[in-house]
C-alpha cells in the first residue's frame, strides 16, 4: 500500500482535467489509478477490476470501460490479461533526484524497492516499456521474466479475491508490443525529457546551466 503520494497542482489542467471531460466517473477511477492502495511510484502495478469498483463504488463492468476510455485518451495503459496498469505520467513526478555528484541514484532506497517491485508483476509489455524507459529499475540479476504468481491484492478485498476476467470483448493484451526502433514516449503520445547516463531526466534548468 502506498504511504505517500506527490499529486501536481498542474494535474488539474492536465491529466484531471482530461479524465473529467469524460464524466466524474472517469475521474474518479483515474484518480485511484494514480494514487490507489495498490499503486506504486513508478506507476506501473497489479490491480484487479474488483478492487478498483470496491473502492471507486462502480461495477466492475463499468470500470472496465472506464479503464478503456482512458486508454483511448492515452492517461493509461492497461493490459487486462495480466491485470497490470501502467500510468506513465507518475514516475516522473514521483522520482526526483538532487543531481549531487556524491549521489548514485542506482543505489537510492527507491530504486532498489522499486526493482524488486517491478520483478514482482506478472508477465506483460507493459513491464517491458516501462523498463525501455526507465533503465534505471531493470532487475540487477538480468532481463525482467515476470512473476509466476500475481501479486496478493490485500486481505480488505474479501470476496473479491476471486479471478477477474473482464467481459469486455477483446481477448487480446491492451498493451502493444515495445517496437525497438520507435521511443516509447512517442508511441504513447507522450513527449518526455532528455535523460543523462543513468536514465534519469534532465531537467530545464539543469539543461540550461550546461
Amino acid at each position: 500500500m502506498r504511504k505517500d503520494h506527490f499529486s501536481p497542482p498542474a494535474k488539474w489542467t492536465r491529466e484531471f482535467r482530461q479524465a473529467l471531460k469524460l464524466s466524474d466517473a472517469h475521474f474518479k477511477v483515474y484518480a485511484y489509478l494514480e494514487g490507489g492502495l495498490e499503486s506504486h511510484a513508478t506507476g506501473i502495478y497489479f490491480v484487479t477490476l474488483a478492487a478498483i469498483g470496491e473502492m471507486v463504488n462502480e461495477e466492475r463492468d463499468g470500470v472496465a470501460r472506464i479503464m478503456e476510455d482512458l486508454e483511448r485518451i492515452g492517461l493509461i495503459l492497461w493490459d487486462q490479461n495480466a491485470d497490470v496498469v501502467y500510468v506513465p505520467c507518475v514516475c516522473t513526478e514521483q522520482f526526483r533526484w538532487s543531481g549531487a555528484p556524491k549521489k548514485d541514484p542506482s543505489k537510492d532506497f527507491r530504486v532498489v524497492e522499486a526493482r524488486r517491485h517491478i520483478a514482482s508483476l506478472p508477465p506483460s509489455n507493459l513491464v517491458e516499456l516501462l523498463l525501455s524507459r526507465w533503465p534505471i529499475f531493470k532487475p540487477e540479476e538480468g532481463a525482467y521474466q515476470g512473476a509466476s504468481v500475481a501479486p496478493c491484492q490485500g486481505a480488505y478485498q474479501g470476496a473479491y479475491q476471486a479471478p477477474t476476467t473482464t467481459t469486455c470483448s477483446s481477448p487480446r493484451s491492451r498493451s502493444p508490443a515495445p517496437d525497438p526502433d520507435r521511443r516509447p514516449d512517442d508511441a504513447l503520445g507522450i513527449h518526455f525529457p532528455a535523460q543523462d547516463e543513468h536514465g534519469l531526466d534532465i531537467l530545464e534548468d539543469e539543461e540550461g546551466a550546461k
